[in-house]
């Protein structure tokens, strides 16, 4: 079979040879193919439609693009706003934590102001006890040697040398037995 019957029967010669419709249809692309590409198949035309085509993706990733680049940023708003509400919940904490701590210094304070003030209250009371004990027992020393010594009636008017040894005599006589409890 030879190249012009592969093609079929469309491209024959067709002199009348074929009834109606097909002889029109045949007449038809017989004037497509002489004269030339049509306005759909022009270069200008497809390097126009790629164009476009290349035009509407580019502009659909840019669309996308924004879009996550939107949904992003929203995100990490959330997630600054997150850790901004965090960190002021952390600050209030540790501003309760440290009020807390303060309050509880201040109140060990006080209480160790407390124990020095009784302390010191205590300790006065002992050494003004202390005092008046002492003042009490020099008070029952002396009525104890008003009552042990008695002056002779001669050095009541003249102060001589023998009543000054007597007194001393008396004196030491005294200490000793005060010393050992005899009063």
């Amino acid at each position: 079979m030879d190249a012009q019957e592969d093609r079929g029967a469309d491209w024959k010669d067709t002199q009348g040879q074929l009834p109606g419709a097909a002889a029109r249809a045949v007449r038809r692309r017989r004037r497509f193919v002489a004269r030339g590409p049509s306005w759909l198949t022009h270069p200008l035309t497809l390097l126009l439609a790629i164009v476009i085509v290349v035009g509407s993706l580019w502009a659909a990733g840019a669309a996308v693009v924004r879009w996550r680049e939107r949904v992003e940023t929203e995100r990490l708003l959330q997630i600054e706003q997150e850790a901004a509400r965090e960190s002021q919940l952390r600050a209030k904490q540790l501003q309760r934590e440290a009020a807390q701590r303060e309050e509880e210094r201040q109140a060990k304070l006080e209480q160790q102001e407390a124990l020095k003030a009784q302390a010191i209250a205590e300790r006065q009371r002992t050494e003004e006890a202390a005092r008046r004990a002492e003042a009490a027992e020099a008070d029952r020393k002396e009525q104890a040697w008003a009552r042990f010594y008695r002056r002779p009636a001669y050095c009541e008017t003249a102060a001589t040398m023998d009543c000054v040894n007597g007194y001393i005599r008396a004196r030491r006589n005294f200490e000793q037995k005060w010393n050992k409890g005899e009063f």
